[in-house]
């Protein structure tokens, strides 16, 4: 401990000595230490941790060679015909979906704003195995934005959606969680709504 103890004395007072020297190598050490962190985080992401889909291991992306193959939006396109003859005839494949991104606006607030979205096929979810997060959660809907009538009272909602939980719990945890909360500050930022929760009867 003594030995330690003395080591630490002389690496201050050779830093006390040599500010500049002491710096330039903590700022290196630094630098070293962040770029190795991103570089490991990258990593973890792209080739240790699976992705959160069903069976991920047999996920492949297919690209064509060759300029166009009908598609005019760049040669690692593929055209929308290309892409059912692979759902119709993709034998090597269980489930063909398709993907492309691109620009998109969307207005918050009375402010637009350009963001990347993605255009997918409808069995893109289903493909992937990944549920809605009301489905995730246990819950259906019972009317989502049909017709209604008030008969009484003077409340006139413009849109009335219900759900049904399988329990109480169920329904306070999707509340309270970080997929439901993250989805309702975007709503509140752009509309307003009433929520009622009502203990139905077994």
């Amino acid at each position: 401990m003594s030995i330690l103890a003395r080591d630490v004395r002389y690496s201050l007072r050779a830093i006390r000595r040599s500010p500049l020297f002491a710096a330039i190598a903590i700022l290196s050490l630094a630098l070293g230490i962040g770029a190795n962190t991103a570089i490991f985080t990258l990593m973890d992401q792209l080739m240790l941790r699976k992705l959160p889909i069903r069976n991920p291991e047999q996920l492949v992306v297919l690209y064509q060679r060759g300029s166009h193959n009908g598609s005019n939006m760049g040669r690692w396109m593929h055209s929308y015909p290309i892409y059912q003859d692979y759902q119709q005839k993709g034998a090597p494949f269980s489930e063909v979906l398709c993907r492309r991104l691109t620009s998109a606006s969307i207005s918050v607030d009375n402010q637009t704003e350009r963001v990347e979205a993605e255009m997918v096929s409808g069995n893109y979810f289903t493909m992937l195995g990944v549920k809605p997060a009301l489905e995730a959660a246990g819950a259906r809907y019972l009317a989502r934005g049909g017709a209604h009538k008030v008969y009484e009272g003077d409340w006139q909602p413009r849109r009335i959606v219900l759900l049904e939980f399988p329990s109480v719990a169920a329904w306070e945890a999707f509340y309270t969680g970080a997929t439901y909360q993250g989805l309702k500050a975007v709503r509140d930022a752009c509309s307003s709504a009433r929520l009622v929760s009502v203990e139905g009867l077994d």
